[in-house]
């Protein structure tokens, strides 16, 4: 193969990656929308427990990232979920290990970071010192 057929061919396989990835993210504002249907998606946190203690996205599940391949089993049956983490990285080592198990896996663009600066609700667990719902 050319140079050039060779340099095309990986050209082609990273925007093939990028559209696919993309297809994959939801932004904050739709997350939220989507959050208020029936049944509510499966929405996971994969930040550390004290991260999950200062705040969350309301109903999340927390598994970190760290614990996930030893903790499929707490997530039944493989299906749609929404991933986020403070500001994406543990996301994508998430998403290995979730779509090796079978789901399909939605990025929550920008994760928490992006939740907070668009001022979406956030719920501190049960447990924690302020029980309320944050705007």
């Amino acid at each position: 193969m050319s140079k050039v057929a060779s340099c095309v061919a990986i050209a082609v396989a990273l925007l093939w990656a990028a559209s696919a990835r993309a297809e994959h993210m939801i932004a904050p504002t739709a997350m939220a929308e989507r959050m208020q249907q029936q049944p509510a998606p499966l929405v996971l946190d994969v930040r550390t427990e004290e991260e999950f203690a200062e705040g969350a996205l309301p109903g999340a599940r927390l598994i970190p990232h760290d614990q996930l391949a030893s903790r499929l089993a707490e997530l039944g049956q493989p299906g749609e979920v929404f991933v986020y983490c403070r500001s994406g990285r543990r996301v994508k080592l998430a998403a290995e290990v979730l779509n090796a198990a079978g789901f399909r896996v939605h990025e929550i663009e920008g994760s928490f970071l992006a939740w907070q600066a668009a001022e979406l609700p956030i719920e501190v667990p049960v447990g924690s010192a302020d029980k309320e719902v944050k705007k």
